[in-house]
């Protein structure tokens, strides 16, 4: 019956000791977010969080213990997805949050207040206190991080690493690239205030994001095939053949 058949679609999609999505539904679910975000022109936020020590939780207390740190980790990030995002269990003590719309500083303070969170949490398994729980959060932003899911879920996994790197404990966004890009110049899109996506042409996409775009004249071809450079806060787009 159409009971059960869900029963069964959410067993196939959620992680059993969390209820979080699983990393299988991760994949189809950024890559419908992308598509969302690039038809509306919007902007989507992705978080890779990463539990300290993880495995000291296990070596010290319990293997259940490791489970209530990820169960209660889970339910921060359900209560954060508030009902548009998508939290998932990527793997291990890795997590994912998804979330549409976000642009770098709403993401970038949505892990702010996992993480904050996370070290308020007072956890006790068979009567012993767990102790602090930190996290290490890496955040990254579509399309100014990368024009496909692919690309922002790698962004946000390199940023977690440095995170860990630099210390644990804490959020951390790589910068955006601003770097030159092959693209015929007909087949960019201007807007005045948001991202801006530009075609190459292998067919590939690249993004920017600034305040304020404009496109320049036609002009002679450049050898390189490099038309774009970010000046006083401008994007200038010569033609391209």
């Amino acid at each position: 019956n159409l009971r059960a058949r869900e029963r069964l679609r959410q067993q196939s999609v959620r992680d059993g000791l969390t209820g979080l999505f699983n990393r299988r539904y991760l994949e189809e679910a950024l890559d419908r977010e992308v598509r969302r975000a690039t038809t509306a022109r919007s902007t989507l936020g992705v978080l890779m969080i990463d539990i300290d020590h993880f495995k000291q939780f296990n070596d010290r207390f319990s293997h259940a213990a490791g489970d209530v740190v990820l169960k209660e980790i889970g339910r921060l990030l359900r209560e954060s997805a508030d009902g548009t995002g998508v939290a998932c269990r990527y793997g291990g003590e890795e997590l994912v949050l998804v979330l549409p719309d976000a642009k770098a500083e709403d993401s970038r303070d949505a892990a702010e207040r996992i993480r904050e969170e996370a070290k308020r949490l007072a956890l006790r398994h068979d009567g012993r206190d767990l102790g602090t729980v930190t996290l290490s959060i890496g955040v990254s932003v579509f399309p100014v991080h990368g024009a496909t899911a692919e690309a922002v879920l790698k962004t946000a996994d390199a940023a977690l690493y440095r995170a860990k790197r630099e210390g644990r404990d804490r959020v951390l966004r790589l910068l955006a690239e601003r770097r030159l890009v092959q693209v015929p110049a007909d087949t960019v899109w201007i807007r005045d205030f948001g991202p801006v996506f530009v075609s190459r042409r292998d067919g590939s996409r690249a993004a920017f994001d600034f305040d304020y775009l404009r496109k320049s004249g036609p002009k002679e071809r450049d050898h390189d095939d490099t038309v774009t450079r970010a000046i006083a806060g401008h994007l200038q787009v010569p033609a391209a053949h």
